[in-house]
């Protein structure tokens, strides 16, 4: 998995499983554009959210997990949906899977990390539950064991 910065201090981490989330958790995310992003507290759990498509039309989008970046900072923004939102493993040079960001939440507001050209990034997001999905399919995780 792609971790650190954007454009300097780039690395990877071996992906060792996946897990489920819960309520009090703390998560990281690395978005394209946000960077490595830490200090993420799960906030709540199998939420389902009203979700605006790009053409506008308003869906609801449901077993979404809630989190929040205990210090008000970024810890996602736009262009960073579809990231790898992680555990740090016993060993700190693997992760665990956790989800993928699903939805910067824009009415909290946080100055953006990384790449900063005008976009808008928040201190809360949601998240789409990796271990669940997969579960749900009977589906298990290559990882880089």
């Amino acid at each position: 998995m792609f971790d650190g910065g954007v454009g300097t201090g780039e690395f990877t981490k071996g992906v060792v499983g996946a897990q489920r989330n819960f309520w009090g958790d703390f998560i990281c995310t690395c978005g394209s554009w946000s960077g490595a992003r830490c200090n993420i507290k799960i906030t709540g759990t199998s939420h389902r959210l009203r979700y605006r498509f790009p053409d506008g039309t308003l869906h609801w989008v449901n077993y979404l997990v809630t989190a929040q970046q205990m210090a008000g900072q970024n810890a996602a923004g736009e262009g960073d949906s579809g990231g790898p939102v992680f555990f740090l493993d016993a060993n700190p040079s693997n992760v665990r899977a956790r989800g993928l960001i699903a939805s910067a939440n824009l009415a909290y507001p946080a100055k953006c990390t990384g790449v900063d050209d005008g976009r808008r990034c928040a201190s809360r997001f949601a998240l789409v539950d990796l271990a669940l999905h997969l579960r749900s399919y009977d589906l298990t995780l290559l990882t880089s064991r």
